[in-house]
């Protein structure tokens, strides 16, 4: 396992997980800290498009995140998150992040609670905030202010399974 304890990942650039790669059976714990300007994009003509600008979580991977800052980061999908195992966040910010697809701030296939934190400014042409093809549950926080450029969904575009027992989605 790994873990961060407030530092700071900024200007990464790959094609999936440009600040934080997770492989598979892995344990990631971040604890406060900043994701800035990271950037998961273009790799070949065969793999056009990158996951996750500050974290991409493979299968059978856990992650939990309480506090941070998660800002500007740019994917073709999940411009700050794409989760394909367990995460759990709770406390942290998502600003003014960007997919050029799906997921402005968070793509999730996997499993997704979000206990707490906001999203705000992020956009995508589907999923301005989040896109969810896996189950995700909401209990507090709110999205909000974000932009979906082409097929709906500002705040939330749901495939899978949506939970939702709190927070507050608006103004999308």
């Amino acid at each position: 396992g790994s873990g961060t304890n407030s530092g700071q990942i900024t200007g990464g650039r790959s094609y999936n997980g440009a600040g934080i790669l997770c492989e598979e059976n892995s344990t990631l714990t971040v604890n406060g800290g900043t994701f800035t300007g990271n950037q998961a994009s273009y790799y070949s003509e065969s793999y056009p498009h990158g996951r996750g600008g500050a974290i991409f979580m493979n299968p059978n991977t856990t992650l939990t995140i309480t506090g941070g800052v998660f800002h500007s980061n740019t994917a073709y999908n999940g411009g700050a998150i794409y989760v394909e195992g367990t995460a759990t966040i709770s406390g942290a910010s998502f600003t003014s992040n960007t997919a050029s697809y799906c997921g402005g701030a968070i793509y999730n296939s996997g499993t997704l609670t979000f206990n707490g934190g906001n999203v705000s400014g992020s956009s995508a042409p589907y999923g301005g905030a989040i896109y969810n093809t896996g189950t995700y549950t909401m209990t507090d926080g709110s999205i909000h202010n974000s932009e979906s450029t082409k097929g709906g969904g500002g705040g939330l575009v749901n495939i899978g399974t949506v939970n939702m027992s709190g927070g507050t989605i608006r103004e999308n």
